[in-house]
């Protein structure tokens, strides 16, 4: 499966901020419900059904191959909820949409991914009415965006998903920002958030 998803909810609290939601999450300690999609593309169809003030939580990591340029090849991300939602990228902050609204897509600013491996997170909250999450990337500055993982280009261009080959990823990246953190290495990671 290539994505872990993880919603939060609190019986009787209201969720309308990030701030709100990672206070669900602390108090609950438990998802209240999890997936397994392959892609997040989700309209009124979540885990768990139909749902109001709830937070979700999806990670995942990608494999770029090199493309033999010498150069690092430049993604752009585009997320849209109902209602706020923050994109991570290696653990850096790509998109920041912390407020209530309809469906509405934002798009990241282009960013460089060198060769390796790569770790993305998509947070979403939920106040009520429609419920909405999707996430794409663009490798052709915006044009147009495609799903992941649903583009894959082949050759050596695009993502390539490992998630069979996961003891690969013990890099310097990962062993740099998980030794002794979560879990010791990147194989304990993916286990302990159910990406294997």
């Amino acid at each position: 499966n290539t994505w872990s998803v993880r919603i939060y909810k609190q019986a009787g609290v209201t969720i309308s901020n990030f701030a709100n939601a990672e206070s669900v999450r602390a108090a609950t300690g438990t998802p209240y419900v999890t997936g397994a999609p392959s892609s997040i593309d989700y309209a009124n169809s979540f885990p768990g059904g139909r749902l109001d003030d709830f937070y979700m939580v999806a990670e995942t990591a990608i494999y770029v191959p090199a493309d033999g340029s010498g150069a690092d090849p430049s993604y752009m991300f585009r997320v849209t909820s109902d209602d706020g939602q923050r994109l991570y990228v290696d653990d850096e902050l790509a998109v920041n949409d912390d407020v209530l609204h309809g469906a509405t897509a934002v798009e990241s600013a282009a960013i460089s991914l060198s060769p390796g491996f790569h770790s993305i997170r998509y947070e979403m909250f939920e106040r009520g009415g429609d419920e909405v999450a999707k996430l794409e990337v663009s490798t052709n500055a915006g044009s147009s965006y495609a799903q992941l993982p649903a583009f894959n280009f082949g050759g050596n261009t695009g993502f390539v998903f490992k998630f069979d080959s996961l003891l690969a990823a013990l890099d310097s990246h990962f062993l740099t920002n998980y030794e002794g953190g979560e879990g010791g290495s990147y194989l304990d990671l993916a286990y302990s958030r159910g990406w294997v």
